[in-house]
């Protein structure tokens, strides 16, 4: 799940090669240290096949993608189209049973595994599985995450379904939440969106941080505690949301960690603001790279190419981010001012989208509304 959630933040843009390497690993012989860390190398394979076009790696791991999902396949609830598994992605310590048995956050990536094997199975020419059609399946999760987890009483996706505790008492879970926000999956509307970011002020936010587990009193590391790595859909919102404010103080928070223990640990205490388990986390620091590509620089991609809907504060006006890898480019980011973005240059021509074709050394420039 760690490495997973590495590659799936900024690992295939950083360094793709040692992506690759651990793609393999985790697909072939890797050790699970949470329930879905069965299927979430599925979601990062496909997602680093669409930052590097990589098509050999599909094909050397196609079994080992139809295997995980046939280990969970005996969990599947056919009536509910969900995944019968109660803990969210962010625990592997304590029984949920507050979501009634189907926890949201597992559920929306379980659904990005089925897209991403069914988007892989597509791309190679394969014949659909007649036992397990995994873009059927997809979509099937999708509409029961959106019909059953959408709380609109208390504004955003409670960790449990329609019938659970969690729903009934509006519980917020913040991987969960910041999964649906992410645009890479598709799950959250724009008007849902704009509630969760509205109400996440008075229900998760801290001084410190998003709080992972808000409504539980217990007292653990995942409880009264903010685990940076799940903030690229939050930074993400934010951007779209012109909320350039609360995107600063989201950097701003996990800056700070940085700064005072030199290093990025895996909790932070949202009363006190120490943190004190578990130092040198590579996934909490991926947490934090992609609140920069996913929210100040806006990154978004797919079949055609490599976008930006930027929202940079002005205390990061002017900044570069250099050495980005998009299939067999290495592209120089450079911010032109700040605020929203008013164009996109490739090597000073104004473009849409980067294309997939290119190759070598580019230069983009964001030119912000402000200067």
């Amino acid at each position: 799940r760690d490495a997973a959630q590495i590659i799936l933040r900024c690992g295939s843009f950083l360094s793709p090669e040692n992506t690759r390497k651990t793609l393999r690993y985790v697909l072939k012989e890797g050790v699970n240290n949470g329930f879905d860390g069965l299927f979430m190398p599925i979601v990062s394979l496909w997602d680093y096949f669409r930052v590097t076009g990589d098509e050999a790696l599909l094909r050397q791991t196609w079994e080992d993608v139809r295997a995980c999902l046939a280990k969970v396949e005996p969990l599947y609830d056919q009536e509910r189209c969900l995944l019968r598994v109660e803990r969210s992605t962010s625990n592997d310590a304590f029984p949920e049973s507050e979501t009634g048995g189907y926890a949201l956050s597992t559920e929306i990536y379980y659904y990005a595994a089925l897209c991403a094997a069914a988007g892989i199975q597509k791309h190679m020419g394969l014949p659909a599985e007649e036992d397990l059609p995994y873009g059927q399946r997809a979509e099937c999760v999708l509409q029961s995450i959106r019909q059953k987890y959408w709380n609109a009483g208390v504004g955003f996706f409670t960790s449990g379904p329609q019938g659970s505790p969690s729903y009934a008492q509006g519980f917020w879970e913040t991987s969960g939440q910041e999964a649906a926000l992410w645009s890479k999956f598709g799950v959250a509307s724009a008007q849902q969106r704009e509630s969760i970011l509205s109400r996440l002020k008075n229900v998760a936010w801290s001084e410190h941080g998003i709080v992972l587990f808000p409504y539980r009193q217990d007292r653990n590391h995942f409880t009264n505690a903010s685990w940076s790595v799940y903030s690229a859909g939050f930074a993400q919102a934010m951007a779209r949301e012109n909320r350039a404010n609360d995107l600063w103080a989201l950097i701003c928070q996990q800056v700070r960690i940085a700064v005072v223990y030199r290093t990025f640990y895996e909790v932070l205490d949202t009363d006190t603001g120490r943190c004190w388990r578990w130092p040198d986390q590579t996934w909490h620091a991926a947490g934090f790279i992609s609140v920069i590509l996913y929210g100040v620089l806006g990154l978004d991609y797919g079949g055609e190419g490599l976008s930006f809907h930027p929202c940079v504060p002005e205390e990061l006006r002017d900044m570069t981010l250099d050495g980005l890898v998009w299939h067999d480019a290495v592209l120089r980011i450079e911010v032109q001012g700040w605020g929203q973005k008013k164009c996109v240059l490739l090597d000073d021509a104004a473009v849409d989208t980067i294309p997939t074709q290119i190759h070598g050394a580019h230069c983009i420039r964001l030119r912000m509304t402000r200067h």
